[in-house]
This record gives C-alpha cells, sequence and structure tokens, in this order.
C-alpha cells in the first residue's frame, strides 16, 4: 500500500488572518460539538448534521469556508 503524504498547509491569507477566520471556525465547531449538534454521520464518515429531510449534512472543511 503506498504512503500517504501530508497535505501541505495552505499559507492564510491577509483577510482570512484580519477577520481571524480559523479561530472563529474553530470555536463555531466546539460550540456546535458542546451542545450536542454534531454527530458522525455513517454514510458520509464525517461529522455533521441530519436534516429534519433525513438528508446527512457533513460540516464543511475549514478550506472551504475560507474559499
Amino acid at each position: 500500500m503506498p504512503e500517504t503524504l501530508p497535505k501541505p498547509e495552505i499559507p492564510e491569507s491577509a483577510l482570512e488572518k484580519r477577520l481571524n477566520l480559523k479561530a472563529q471556525y474553530e470555536a463555531c465547531l466546539k460550540s456546535l460539538n458542546e451542545t450536542g449538534v454534531l454527530e458522525i454521520l455513517p454514510d458520509k464518515d464525517a461529522l455533521g448534521i441530519v436534516g429534519i429531510d433525513g438528508v446527512e449534512y457533513p460540516l464543511p472543511s475549514y478550506q472551504e469556508v475560507a474559499r
């Protein structure tokens, strides 16, 4: 099995730094987790929520939010 290389860290943009986006993202993630809103989605193998429509909605990654 080939060894997987770690993904390179993408430097934060000036706007991300100014908005303190990473800290905001992590604080939101922590709050959602501590309040029990997030759960492990079995079909997606990720953290997220199951909507009232029964569809699994995975939590967006930090890179998706930053984009």
